[in-house]
């Protein structure tokens, strides 16, 4: 779901593969690590027509690029994604099938507040011609990349500041294929859940696939509520499936989404909607105060069964796995999205094994680890082959035990301190202790990379702790 190559883009991903050479400083070590890069391709979509074009920008593409391998630098993983040289933001494919989930009605706009919105914009047929869509798709993939296709039109209508307004619908990532993403691409961590698909991941949560479940969405399913849980768990025990004091079981097949594919380490997630209605959040206001409070870890339900006894069942999703549905809660302390180690086992699995289309590159960078975890916290890097033309700094760090919340601040060789800022946060500056990010900072006004560059962490009210690890690359 043609291109053309542009040389500025293909000058930017080749810088992105591009890095430093570290010289170890005092008291440190010097190690070379290799990280594997897939390039994601691009494409924008626009009605037959030319309606409907999908809004791409450079910016808003390397914002969802930068999220998505901060969290794969969180994970533990040596995979990096970066942008295709053959994208091009301005090279439209034509094809209103594949922009538009929906068909907006004649007089869609002018409809009461309480018009049902399918029939506003009712659903395109299953089976449409998509011919022009899948050459891209697989022209894409003929080049070594995963596609990502995004979409301009129609994915749903919603009622929104006292009228009704086209909304983008929901992004998906086909199995071992590619992204379908609308235009803005949702909340930055959309495009890493989606590439979690395309890798083979399912959800934390159960989906709700069968008549039952979509008739009683609270009784098999995702659950949308405390007392859906109940009912779900009344069921399974009533039918005989299990026995009312075997919980791990029980919660595991009722609620972990992704034990079947063979992820054992999530735990039952029973959605997040059920933290939104359980713990007071207005969810179709966009209300997230208590969804993400990290003193909301757990949920205890309580289960009265028709002899009278009692069963208290415990709930504790991890909340910052990026195939939950908590992804709304990026900027809370529940700390940073990631994938556990389970799921990227069955990523490099099928990485391997289902996606032989992927070319995959290889970029040595350059590490310092301060081995000996002096107490300033403070390190320095000598850089001395920087490229010519880059235009970020990329500051990937790993903290030490901090014990309160700190903030980082970069001095490169022009001598001005600059604090860093997260892409993927909009307040970097308070995390949780031994926690991975990833920062991005401009240099594209310095005159020289080259020089000695020093990363210091402090705090109010006590010494900063040390920098466990970090590490410099420029694109």
């Amino acid at each position: 779901m043609n291109i053309k190559t542009a040389t500025l883009f293909a000058a930017l991903a080749a810088a992105l593969c591009a890095a430093a050479a570290f010289a170890a400083p005092p008291r440190g070590a010097k190690t070379t690590v290799a990280s594997r890069v897939i390039a994601l391709r691009f494409i924008r979509f626009a009605d037959d027509d030319g309606a409907n074009a999908a809004q791409v920008s450079l910016r808003r593409i390397w914002n969802a690029i930068n999220a998505a391998n901060a969290m794969m630098y969180a994970s533990g993983s040596d995979i990096r994604f970066t942008l295709d040289p053959a994208t091009d933001p301005e090279e439209t494919v034509y094809s209103t099938n594949h922009n538009n989930i929906c068909v907006p009605q004649d007089g869609w706009q002018d409809a009461p507040q309480g018009a049902d919105p399918a029939k506003l914009c009712p659903p395109l047929p299953p089976g449409r011609d998509e011919k022009t869509a899948d050459e891209a798709i697989k022209a894409a993939q003929e080049g070594g990349a995963i596609p990502v296709t995004v979409r301009g039109g129609f994915g749903r209508v919603e009622w929104h500041d006292g009228r009704w307004r086209k909304s983008g619908g929901p992004a998906w990532g086909v199995y071992f294929g590619y992204l379908d993403i609308p235009e803005g691409f949702g909340a930055e961590t959309t495009l890493a859940h989606e590439l979690g698909h395309v890798f083979g991941l399912a959800h934390t949560f159960h989906e709700c696939g069968s008549d039952e479940c979509r008739r009683d969405p609270e009784l098999s399913g995702s659950p949308l509520t405390v007392e859906g849980i109940r009912r779900q768990i009344l069921a399974a025990v009533s039918s005989g499936r299990f026995e009312r004091t075997d919980k791990k079981g029980m919660l595991a097949a009722l609620f972990d989404g992704d034990l079947a594919q063979g992820v054992a380490d999530t735990p039952p997630d029973p959605n997040y909607k059920v933290w939104g209605s359980s713990f007071g959040d207005n969810l179709r206001a966009g209300e997230i105060t208590h969804l993400c409070a990290p003193a909301n870890a757990s949920l205890d339900v309580a289960v009265t069964f028709p002899d009278g006894q009692k069963e208290i069942y415990h709930f504790a999703p991890d909340r910052s796995d990026i195939m939950g549905y908590f992804k709304n809660c990026w900027n809370s302390n529940t700390r940073y999205f990631h994938f556990s180690p389970g799921q990227l086992a069955i990523m490099e699995r099928n990485l391997q094994g289902k996606m032989p289309f992927v070319d995959i590159s290889y970029a040595d960078t350059d590490t310092w680890r301060n081995r000996d975890r002096e107490p300033a916290p403070q390190s320095a890097m000598q850089i001395y082959d920087a490229p010519a033309h880059a235009q970020d700094a990329l500051v990937y760090v790993e903290t030490g035990a901090a014990q309160r919340a700190y903030a980082l601040e970069l001095s490169g060789p022009d001598g001005k301190t600059r604090r860093l800022i997260s892409e993927a946060e909009t307040d970097p500056q308070k995390f949780p202790p031994a926690q991975k990010t990833m920062y991005a900072l401009d240099v594209s006004a310095l005159k020289t990379l080259n020089g000695t560059w020093t990363l210091r962490a402090t705090a109010s009210g006590g010494a900063a702790p040390p920098i466990a690890k970090w590490r410099l690359e420029f694109r």
